[in-house]
């Protein structure tokens, strides 16, 4: 529980040296909180079914992969609009991994189900046409 209240911490990512975000949640209610340098800078609803309990960010970019209890991955191409989002049905049960390649062309994601699900990212990488923008795509691996 944090500060005392009813809400829970399920994850954490960071994508920026002195910045965080991490996923809370309040009974059936889910959140993404945007810290930096240890100071809250918002908190935002987000509707979505499961808790997040997997969150990847790469460095230096504004996009958020969030795997949720309910298997699916969702993609917030900017923490900063987190009413803009897209959600892929990946797993089976809770998505519980998210990994991001070092040169932000590769998305892994693992769950309880045992399934492992490699996804090409479009948008991260320096070299990519659609870098530097707020838009980052996944598409399913080969």
């Amino acid at each position: 529980h944090l500060n005392g209240d009813k809400s829970e911490m399920w994850t954490m990512a960071s994508g920026h040296v002195s910045q965080a975000c991490c996923s809370i949640s309040r009974g059936k209610q889910h959140y993404l909180r945007r810290m930096q340098h240890c100071v809250q800078e918002y908190e935002q609803e987000v509707p979505v079914k499961g808790k997040f309990q997997a969150l990847s960010q790469f460095p230096g970019h504004s996009a958020l992969f969030a795997g949720s209890s309910t298997g699916s991955l969702t993609l917030f191409p900017s923490v900063s609009v987190l009413t803009k989002f897209r959600e892929l049905g990946l797993h089976t049960g809770p998505c519980t991994s998210i990994c991001i390649s070092s040169e932000g062309r590769t998305l892994v994601t693992a769950g309880e189900d045992g399934a492992i699900f490699l996804l090409t990212v479009q948008g991260l990488a320096s070299e990519d046409p659609a870098a530097g923008s707020a838009a980052a795509a996944v598409a399913a691996g080969d």
